[in-house]
């Protein structure tokens, strides 16, 4: 059967309104992105010394990062964007040098978004970047290669998965681990819940991303904010010490495995706001009230920095 022109017509015609349709949502979701800025460091005291559009190109970059394991947030590797870099290995900053000679020291620097370097400006302002920054300042007769392996909302759960089923292939010869506020903040016990190999793709929305085609993920994001919101511990948490006990154990693991495969390992416990003696500036105690950082987080990291002297297994501990 013929289909005669008006047919035609009215095909070309209602294909034309949805795709017109489909532009202006696209644009409605687009200008949602721009003038909503979904980054829990946008109103930070750092921050606010940024203008607004390159503070919202660093979030949009944060944002659109994909990753491949749903179950670590492993990053996918080759991103590239104007604040961000994700190497061909997957992580973030230039490519790691292929062949590692005698002369070449290898430090990989392990946590969870404040080490990748959410908020930071580009890859040079992140925790490892100076760090290499200042190795590069000195003489030496070795080139000592710092690695940025921070992975956004890493425990010490995914971190010790992490280090044993990947980054040992890059032969290492130091870890940094810089950790402690995930852990008790997210206050997981069952590790099953984190590491489930069998689901490496729990959302389409959730860990992939395209930067042409924004609709579909905007929309998520819209309806799935209500559900964002953290949790904190109640009081008397009874967690507490089952939380450092196995906190530690996961990384007396790690320091005891670098005998049997020749690296070296610093354990470091991170502050936050509320822990340790220091000075408060009014933002942090505004935000330490704000956000309910519940006592029984402070006391988690406070505990963890006190069992780090009977860590022995790890080549050096400290608490920060």
């Amino acid at each position: 059967m013929s289909v005669n022109v008006s047919q035609k017509k009215q095909f070309a015609l209602g294909f034309i309104l949805i795709i017109s349709f489909l532009i202006v949502i696209e644009g409605g979701a687009r200008a949602h992105e721009f003038f909503n800025l979904d980054c829990n460091f946008i109103d930070t005291e750092p921050m606010k010394k940024i203008d607004y559009f390159s503070l919202r190109q660093i979030c949009l970059d944060f944002n659109l990062i994909a990753y491949e394991n749903s179950s670590i947030m492993l990053i996918a590797p080759n991103q590239n964007s104007l604040t961000i870099n994700i190497n061909s290995d997957g992580f973030r900053g230039p490519e790691i040098q292929e062949i590692k000679s005698e002369s070449h020291y290898r430090i990989f620097v392990i946590g969870g978004s404040t080490i990748f370097g959410a908020g930071s400006t580009s890859d040079e302002t992140t925790i490892p970047a100076l760090l290499q920054k200042r190795f590069n300042e000195l003489e030496q007769d070795f080139d000592i290669e710092v690695i940025n392996a921070g992975i956004v909302s890493a425990n010490s759960i995914s971190e010790k998965f992490y280090i044993e089923n990947y980054l040992l292939e890059f032969n290492p010869d130091l870890l940094i681990i810089y950790d402690g506020w995930n852990d008790s903040e997210d206050r997981i016990l069952d590790e099953k819940r984190v590491i489930n190999e069998e689901n490496n793709s729990e959302s389409f929305f959730k860990f992939r991303n395209f930067p042409y085609y924004r609709t579909p993920f905007v929309v998520y994001d819209i309806f799935n904010s209500q559900n964002q919101e953290k949790t904190y511990p109640q009081e008397n948490d009874d967690k507490t010490e089952q939380l450092i006990s196995s906190w530690s154990s996961r990384w007396d693991t790690i320091c005891k495995s670098g005998i049997e495969n020749n690296y070296k390992t610093i354990l470091t416990v991170q502050p936050i706001v509320g822990s340790g003696n220091k000075m408060l500036t009014a933002e942090e105690k505004t935000f330490l009230s704000e956000t309910k950082i519940h006592s029984e987080v402070i006391n988690t990291i406070n505990g963890m920095g006190d069992v780090l002297s009977k860590i022995k297994s790890c080549d050096k501990t400290q608490d920060l």
